[in-house]
């Protein structure tokens, strides 16, 4: 029981970090160092922000 919340939990934190990677064309990478990480991050994030909404 507690393995099929966990795995719905999965999938709604899967599709909401996906939703702007993909509509932003971020493209997954390996981080070596957290920085590198956290500014993918706000790459991604910016890049949605500034996209046109229709």
């Amino acid at each position: 029981m507690i393995d099929q919340i966990k795995l719905a939990q999965r999938s709604t934190i899967e599709c909401t970090i996906d939703a702007p990677k993909s509509q932003a064309f971020v493209e997954h990478s390996k981080h070596r160092i957290l920085g590198g990480m956290i500014i993918n991050i706000l790459s991604a994030i910016a890049a949605f922000h500034f996209q046109d909404r229709k």
